[in-house]
């Protein structure tokens, strides 16, 4: 069912609004309406294809290393794939990832980052956060001993599964590996 749609524009505005839908021989609201559903259709695609293209979870050891200069290679792979992450809107992790995170950036590096930065870090990642309950306790106990994994590593996959993620990065778990539909990637393998 359609619905008519009441718009303001200026006199100067309406004019040329005449003159481009008169040369793709149409109305003004005809003009709008294109351009609406063109913009809609545009939203819902890359909806569609962030649904998809599924969502990456990042492990512990991956944010570390980006805040981690003494990591060298592994560093500059670690900044460049949460980059990516970023603009593409995909990047989650879990609330047990950012506890890991803080108490190693600031107690087992060997430069700790001071505990101010570290918190600006977690506080920025935590938009990222899927949050976990004891639904994913049981999931997690389950996996434990269906794909023999320690528990911690599994409540990060239940994690990842409940948020919907694609694959997994992690140095932690075997790369290749597939658990709960998730794919393991250790992105750091070829890196020296």
């Amino acid at each position: 069912m359609k619905q008519n749609l009441t718009i303001s524009l200026d006199r100067q505005m309406i004019r040329k609004a005449k003159i481009v839908a008169a040369r793709r021989d149409t109305s003004i609201s005809g003009l709008l309406a294109q351009q609406i559903e063109i913009l809609v259709g545009e939203e819902e695609e890359y909806e569609r294809a962030e649904r998809m293209n599924g969502r990456t979870f990042v492990d512990t050891n991956v944010l570390i290393y980006a805040h981690d200069v003494d990591a060298k290679s592994k560093h500059v792979t670690a900044k460049n794939i949460l980059r990516e992450l970023w603009s593409e809107r995909r990047g989650v992790l879990s609330m047990q990832v950012l506890q890991e995170f803080y108490v190693n950036v600031t107690r087992k590096i060997r430069s700790p980052l001071p505990k101010e930065s570290a918190r600006l870090v977690v506080s920025s990642y935590s938009i990222w956060c899927v949050e976990t309950t004891p639904a994913e306790l049981s999931v997690a106990f389950r996996m434990e001993d269906e794909s023999r994994i320690g528990f911690w590593d599994a409540l990060i996959v239940a994690a990842a599964a409940k948020s919907g993620a694609a694959r997994l990065l992690s140095e932690d778990l075997n790369a290749g590996q597939k658990i709960a539909g998730i794919h393991i990637e250790n992105p750091f393998a070829a890196v020296p």
